[in-house]
């Protein structure tokens, strides 16, 4: 019976959900011994035969760009039957923005949160007062809503946190990056007042 999916070492989203930050996405899946496995996607047709351990993989040979796509996978036996399967895939290959830090004068650091439409969560690092790294995770639940690890930072409707002035060490660095899930920005610094 023909299986076919996203293959586990491509899928670099949540897995299972079919989004990769891979523009060669690899395509694998089960089949009937011997048969032979064509794979169409973007227009590439992809071949392959099942392997004695009823296994195939086929990777595109041209990079996708960043939107969903359709892998039509069809499987035809000795005999000349054949089936058929699809697997959706969605090439997410371009990070979100990183949230802007902002160190303001009475030793307090704001942060805004990214608005990437699939902006998933942010990180912010820092050292408390008593020289202790610490660590606050913002993240978007799927209402919309804002949720923090600290439950000391309680995040404003578009997602921004202030760290108290009591709570950063002056002088220290503040960063802070962003995931979408399957890509994550580049680190976004300020320094404490």
């Amino acid at each position: 019976v023909l299986a076919a999916k996203l293959d586990s070492t491509s899928d670099t989203g949540t897995a299972g959900d079919g989004i990769t930050n891979d523009t060669t996405p690899i395509i694998s899946g089960t089949g009937e011994v011997g048969a032979t496995v064509k794979v169409v996607i973007n227009g590439e047709t992809l071949t392959a035969t099942v392997g004695s351990d009823g296994t195939w993989s086929v990777t595109p040979a041209t990079a996708l760009a960043n939107g969903s796509y359709t892998a039509t996978v069809t499987e035809t036996d000795a005999a000349g039957n054949s089936s058929t399967a699809s697997v959706p895939v969605t090439v997410d290959a371009t990070a979100p923005t990183a949230p802007t830090l902002t160190a303001n004068a009475d030793g307090s650091v704001g942060v805004t949160a990214p608005t990437d439409a699939d902006l998933k969560s942010y990180t912010v690092s820092y050292t408390d007062e008593s020289g202790a790294a610490k660590t606050v995770t913002v993240t978007k639940n799927t209402d919309g809503t804002w949720t923090s690890s600290d439950a000391s930072i309680t995040p404003n409707t578009s997602g921004g946190i202030t760290l108290p002035a009591d709570s950063v060490k002056d002088g220290s660095t503040v960063s802070g990056n962003a995931t979408d899930g399957t890509n994550t920005s580049t680190n976004a610094t300020a320094t404490a007042a």
